[in-house]
């Protein structure tokens, strides 16, 4: 099961950071605005990693909450047993925490590369 949820961890890691590098890419000419008129680097990095920290957090509410309302206390029987899904506190904080951390982390890659913008470049792109 670990396993499993670290494989699921990695393709929502990657495929989240994907996604986050093409929203930069069609606000490049935004962000390198920012930058001209006085916005240091590190200053848009921690707006976009907020961002994504939002965005993940909503999402994270979202599934935690179609949890608690659609797999709570059910049972499935698989070959000789059963499983029974309980959701308690542990649980919430240990994904929601897990949500976060993957929002951070996704969001690392397209913040570099807001860092790693060159400025001239980003204006003049059409």
């Amino acid at each position: 099961v670990w396993g499993m949820a670290g494989l699921i961890a990695l393709s929502v890691l990657v495929t989240g950071a994907g996604t986050l590098i093409a929203a930069v890419q069609e606000r490049a000419r935004e962000l390198a605005t920012l930058r001209a008129i006085g916005y240091s680097s590190f200053a848009l990095l921690q707006a976009l990693v907020f961002e994504a920290l939002v965005l993940a957090a909503a999402g994270g509410l979202i599934g935690l909450l179609a949890a608690q309302l659609l797999v709570r206390d059910a049972t499935f029987r698989i070959g000789m047993g059963a499983l029974t899904f309980a959701i308690d506190s542990g649980a919430i904080l240990a994904a929601f925490g897990g949500v976060l951390v993957l929002g951070f982390l996704g969001s690392l890659p397209a913040g570099l590369r807001v860092v790693r913008l060159p400025l001239a470049e980003a204006l003049t792109d059409e």
